[in-house]
């Protein structure tokens, strides 16, 4: 495995807990806040981010198992079906760290083949697993950026 992807690997494990410290602390109000109509609180994007790293193990194996196999797709409409907006920050990180860590785990088992074996994302088209490492990654920090957004628009409104 590269020095690369084992930086990379090493990010997606150090995550929950950078969001878990992001997140310390924090009023309930802050954590549910909607910067605008239709918009994710922080709750509700930390949901999103469990419901993308559920799906990646099962992605992976798929492109394990079958040559070039179209991957899951992920339904941005599960964020309001599965009422993150109600659900406990304590019981989400949890969530996350423990799928990450049982992710990481197998991520760093995995031979050179098999980390060039490929599969289609629903959004980015063709892929390598060590490209849906990178993918992961990238949703992370996009996401960790907007949970910096919306944290700074609570600020602007609650003063």
């Amino acid at each position: 495995m590269s020095d690369e992807l084992t930086h990379q690997i090493d990010a997606l494990a150090a995550f929950p807990e950078q969001i878990k410290r992001r997140l310390h602390g924090l009023s309930d109000a802050a954590l549910r806040f909607r910067p605008a109509p239709g918009a994710w609180s922080v709750i509700e994007v930390l949901g999103h981010i469990i419901d993308v790293d559920a799906l990646w193990p099962g992605r992976t194996r798929q492109m394990l198992a079958s040559e070039n196999p179209t991957l899951t797709a992920i339904d941005p409409a599960w964020v309001v079906q599965r009422d993150y907006q109600h659900k406990q920050l304590a019981f989400l990180l949890l969530t996350l760290a423990e799928q990450r860590a049982q992710y990481v785990e197998f991520l760093r088992i995995l031979r050179p083949a098999q980390l060039a074996r490929t599969g289609i994302h629903p959004t980015r088209g063709p892929l390598t697993v060590a490209g849906g490492i990178a993918a992961l990654l990238d949703h992370d920090h996009a996401h960790d950026a907007q949970i910096a957004a919306n944290l700074a628009a609570y600020q602007q409104v609650a003063g």
